[in-house]
Order: C-alpha cells, then structure tokens, then sequence
C-alpha cells in the first residue's frame, strides 16, 4: 500500500509538472522521476546542487534526504527553473541530451557528470554560484560576476569570456582554438549606452 500511495504521488507530481508550462510544483517524495523531458535551458537559484548527464532520451530525477517544501521546480517550454530555500543542499541529478545554457545564482552549484557533447553552451554565473565542466562545443560563451567559480575541462572551437574582477576561472584542462575576454565592466557600459540610444 505504501508503494502504492508512493507510485500514485509520482505520477501526480509529474502529470501536474508538465501539463502546465508555467505550473511550479513543489517537490514532497525523497525521489522524483520524470521521463521524456524536453529541456535545454536551467536555471538555478538558492541551494541546489546540480549533476548532468548527458543522454540519448531525457529525463530529470530530483533527489534529497530531507523535505522540500521550499523546493520549487518549474518547467517552461524548453527552460527548467529551479528554487530552493532549504539549509541543506537539494541535490538533483538531470538527464538531458542537448543543453544550450546554464544560469546559476545564490549558491547553487552544477556539475557535467561525464562528457558533454554540444554545438553551443552559454554559462552564466552570479553571486557565490559554482560550475564544473566536461565539455566539448564549437562555441562557448561564458560570464562570470561577483565570487561565482567556473571550472573548465574540454575544448571548444571558439570561446567568448565576460569576467567579473573577483570571479575565478580554471581552465587547465581545457582548450579552445580562439578566446576572446571582455571585462565585466566594459559589458555593462555598453549595457547602459544601447539602453540610452534606444
């Protein structure tokens, strides 16, 4: 009966995920599994930490040891939103096959479990927000504000890199045939200067 009442709340929880596009559901099961997810584009925010795992057919498995009222998980279109409040980490494990870009906030950390193979990857990262990452792309554009932490392994063709003062980047094990850095500061005048001509 417990498996049951268990089985019965995870179909629930996953139909009233993804029949709505902009229905936030809050995760209530240690587990969550949703299959045949369309996502190419994470946001996060607050205490989360995040592995992914590139696959053939996606899918999203949500795992924490403790409750997670304060874990809010919503999917629109093709961008998966995710929010917790809680003390302790939420941990989340995402299957996905193509991923587009990563925005990381608060103290939210994501990490590549494996190779990523992408055409395209933007990354971007503020506050205390964390990455590590196995990846090869044919083009690249990270940015880095506040104390977030990038750390990169891989390649790519082309690499475009908008960095704060005090963000901090590795980049010993990875490579890229061109890079192009702009400082953070010189990205947020030209900001200002296309918001006055327009």
């Amino acid at each position: 009966m417990k498996n049951l009442i268990k089985r019965w709340l995870t179909v629930m929880a996953a139909v009233a995920v993804f029949t709505s596009a902009s229905l936030a559901a809050p995760v209530t099961d240690t587990l969550k599994h949703q299959q045949n997810t369309e996502i190419d584009m994470i946001i996060l925010r607050g205490n989360v930490r995040v592995y992914l795992i590139q696959k053939i057919q996606g899918s999203m498995k949500i795992v924490t040891s403790r409750t997670a009222e304060e874990l809010t998980v919503t999917k629109r279109g093709e961008k998966l939103l995710i929010n917790s409040e809680q003390n302790e980490p939420v941990v989340l494990y995402i299957y996905l096959k193509n991923l587009k870009r990563i925005e990381a906030s608060n103290t939210a950390v994501v990490r590549t479990s494996g190779n990523f193979n992408l055409k395209l990857l933007q990354v971007i990262l503020h506050d205390g927000a964390r990455a590590e990452l196995n990846i090869h792309t044919e083009a690249l554009y990270t940015q880095l504000k506040d104390q977030s932490k990038l750390h990169l392994a891989g390649s790519t063709e082309e690499h475009v890199l908008v960095r704060g003062k005090v963000s901090n980047l590795k980049m010993e094990k990875f490579s890229a045939l061109k890079t192009d850095t702009i400082p953070y500061q010189l990205l947020l005048a030209d900001e200002k200067l296309a918001g006055q001509v327009h």
